[in-house]
């Protein structure tokens, strides 16, 4: 069987032109869009489980409560302890709460207060003000690991404040949720009451978003069809 003269020579389907090497090219070329492809979605996946690791932690806490400790006087308005999963049973004082086993977005929102002071909760340039802020009114910091760097301001006043993991630390209530990932943060004012509901903070951490299993199934029919397709017009070139 005489082969035509297109075959003897190859010829490129892409460009309907004697071969010249084009294909080779195109071929590695979807071949590196490939290779992009399973690197981007081995990268995600790692990123999950990174962040997926991430818990909160409290380390030099006292689970000792002083003898003053009004558990019955408890109390802010809408804040239900249960629905969060955690227990007032669990108030941990002082300390350092922080974020180990990797790395993770947290928000901070405030749930509310029962006291007349005018507390604020400081992170950075983010301020919650107990006479201002709004329930439920939140801030998120990014790609967070180590000690929280917050601190409580009775009155708003510096020189009266409780650092996580420094001065009066100990005034700095924190209860985990089963799961870690999430921790109610309350704070006990200079005023006479010993009740640690003089203002309330929830951090936790920001579920990343994790594609749905049929994105997955979409992603790979494309690559394995890119794949086959590309392997179609490589035969036929080279025939």
């Amino acid at each position: 069987m005489v082969l035509s003269s297109q075959r003897k020579a190859g010829y490129d389907s892409f460009a309907s032109k004697p071969y010249t090497g084009k294909s080779i090219h195109r071929w590695g070329a979807y071949m590196k869009q490939i290779k992009q492809l399973v690197i981007g979605l081995v990268l995600a996946a790692a990123a999950v489980g990174v962040q997926a690791s991430a818990k909160f932690s409290i380390t030099g806490a006292s689970n000792a409560k002083p003898s003053t400790f009004e558990q019955g006087a408890f109390g802010i308005a809408g804040l239900d302890l249960a629905s969060l999963g955690m227990s007032l049973s669990d108030l941990k004082l002082g300390g350092t709460l922080s974020v180990k086993g990797g790395r993770d977005d947290v928000s901070y929102q405030f749930l509310g207060s029962e006291a007349s002071y005018n507390n604020f909760f400081v992170r950075g340039a983010n301020v919650f003000k107990n006479a201002t802020s709004q329930v439920g009114s939140s801030f998120t910091n990014l790609n967070v690991t180590g000690a929280l760097d917050f601190a409580f301001l009775s009155q708003g006043n510096a020189a009266q404040k409780a650092v996580n993991g420094g001065i009066n630390a100990g005034r700095i209530g924190t209860i985990l949720s089963g799961d870690k990932r999430s921790v109610l943060i309350t704070f006990n004012d200079f005023a006479a009451d010993k009740d640690f509901d003089d203002m309330a903070i929830l951090a936790s951490f920001v579920p990343a978003p994790v594609p749905e299993p049929v994105s997955y199934v979409m992603l790979m029919a494309g690559m394995l069809t890119m794949g086959f397709i590309a392997r179609r017009r490589m035969g036929a070139n080279i025939r």
